[in-house]
């Protein structure tokens, strides 16, 4: 965590980095796992100051409290790399939702209603983007309902997605789609949740 206390416009000054993760193995959970904690490829904060990271080497998201308190925040899959006990898979994923396998690299967060966004990144595989948010105050978005699928990218052409942020009520996302890469901006016009209506992608 960088933060600028003396107001000088950088964070290079004593005391304005703070590490919250440990570069070796981290250990979290309850029976708990244990996981790689040195891939850490994406990072969003949350409207109460948690951060939120998807570490690749095991394919977790996991939550960090600025005390540096760790837990996972979605499980979409087997862990790779891991030991100990095997967290459980959102139920969601390979019924309601479609079980994959993918990386996950892309996160953002609207600030009005806390809800995550995370974006696959493997290239031909699984175009999705999630639209997370913790229903029963838990910590996490591994419980039934609380993971929709928000974009379904492979209708479009699309065949992975590089970066996504949200601003003003749109999710924003640079993508891969043959032949080159676009810029598309992701609307729910009609409040159903999603962004895969006609009109709703531009």
């Amino acid at each position: 965590r960088m933060q600028d206390q003396n107001a000088d416009g950088d964070f290079m000054d004593a005391g304005e980095a703070t590490q919250l993760v440990d570069p070796n193995d981290l250990t979290l959970g309850n029976p708990a796992t244990t996981i790689s904690s040195d891939d850490i490829r994406s990072v969003v904060v949350l409207p109460n100051g948690d951060c939120v990271w998807f570490e690749d080497d095991s394919r977790a998201w996991v939550r960090t409290t600025p005390a540096g308190v760790h837990s996972f925040f979605l499980i979409y899959r087997t862990l790779q790399n891991s030991s100990g006990a095997l967290p459980s898979i959102n139920p969601d994923f390979g019924t309601v939702l479609p079980a994959f396998t993918s990386r996950m690299y892309g996160a953002a967060m609207d600030p009005a209603t806390g809800v995550v966004y995370l974006a696959t990144r493997d290239t031909n595989a699984n175009p999705f983007i999630l639209a997370c948010l913790d229903g029963n105050a838990d910590g996490d978005v591994n419980d039934a309902g609380e993971v929709i699928l928000f974009f379904d990218g492979a209708a479009s052409g699309f065949t992975r997605f590089y970066d996504v942020d949200w601003y003003q009520g749109s999710l924003y996302v640079a993508l891969d789609k043959n032949p080159g890469v676009e810029f598309v901006q992701l609307t729910d016009a009609n409040g159903d949740g999603d962004a895969m209506d006609a009109g709703e992608a531009t």
